[in-house]
């Protein structure tokens, strides 16, 4: 199994300087993804996970354990909302232009309009360019720099503070990933990061052999697991998953956390507005853990 994350391209430091871009992605509710960072890469790790997944019943089994994970699990992780309707592209709507005037009103002169694509490298705009490519991301497209008119139309209606389901969407890429994966059909796997980090979330026992430092209440819960094992840069590589790592954990009896989530709350998150008219409630919060004594 191979790890297939997109890389932060130059265009994303620029974007995140851009106070008109980061602003189109925090009334969308995209931002916290887009802050997100990756992961160092774990293949080995990767394919005991994927080895875990079970197409047939649609969860992980873990010595006899059902996981099966949840929007709630991403949203957690991620910080992409979990409001609003999940985005298929196969069924979203094309909008009523062609590719060719899409080209002439977004992209840069000159651009071909002999395609059936829109060159996201050629879009004019830095705003609708970022949110193409996470739109990109969260589907789990395999052509980043190429975006169908379903995702021109997904992207524009963003740019209109339009919020969509993301946690849902990359919920059920990330499954038919996994099930493809599982059964040899295909040999990428492009959520390295998310996977790995609801492993030590959900199951400690997976989780680095390493003290956890705490972090805000409004930071998703993929960034404490990526400052432990964070990119390295320049080529080098980070095996921290070693045959001792998996020679102890054959020792160990997997236990299965209910509660991970306790400390982090976006319910009051200026990243993540509310739109005029609409109540978060709870669906910010994650739930309280009650702790319970018991004297014999």
């Amino acid at each position: 199994m191979h790890w297939r994350e997109r890389e932060h391209e130059v265009a994303y430091e620029v974007a995140a300087a851009d106070p008109n871009v980061m602003a189109t992605l925090t009334q969308c509710e995209l931002v916290k993804f887009f802050l997100c960072p990756f992961m160092h890469a774990q293949p080995r790790l990767l394919n005991a996970l994927v080895d875990y997944w079970h197409p047939d019943a649609d969860a992980f089994m873990i010595e006899g354990q059902s996981l099966t994970p949840t929007t709630e699990d991403i949203y957690f992780l991620t910080g992409l909302s979990r409001r609003g309707e999940p985005v298929n592209l196969h069924t979203f709507p094309t909008g009523t232009r062609k590719v060719s005037e899409l080209i002439a009103e977004y992209c840069v002169a000159g651009t071909s309009r002999e395609t059936s694509w829109v060159p996201v490298n050629s879009v004019i705009s830095l705003t609708l360019q970022t949110v193409l490519s996470l739109i990109g991301r969260i589907t789990g497209s395999t052509a980043h720099h190429q975006a169908t008119r379903a995702q021109m139309n997904c992207a524009l209606q963003c740019m209109n503070a339009q919020i969509f389901d993301w946690s849902t969407t990359l919920l059920e890429v990330m499954k038919r990933q996994l099930t493809d994966c599982r059964q040899r059909e295909h040999r990428n796997f492009g959520f390295g990061t998310i996977l790995c980090s609801f492993f030590f979330e959900r199951v400690p026992c997976f989780s680095p052999r390493m003290t956890v430092r705490g972090h805000l209440a409004t930071f998703p819960a993929v960034c404490r697991w990526v400052a432990l094992l964070p990119r390295q840069g320049g080529g080098r590589t980070v095996e921290a998953f070693n045959d001792d790592f998996f020679a102890w954990l054959s020792r160990q009896i997997p236990t299965i956390e209910d509660y991970p989530y306790a400390g982090i709350d976006f319910s009051r998150d200026p990243e993540m507005p509310v739109p005029p008219g609409e109540a978060r409630g709870e669906i910010g919060k994650s739930p309280p853990v009650l702790f319970f004594c018991l004297y014999m």
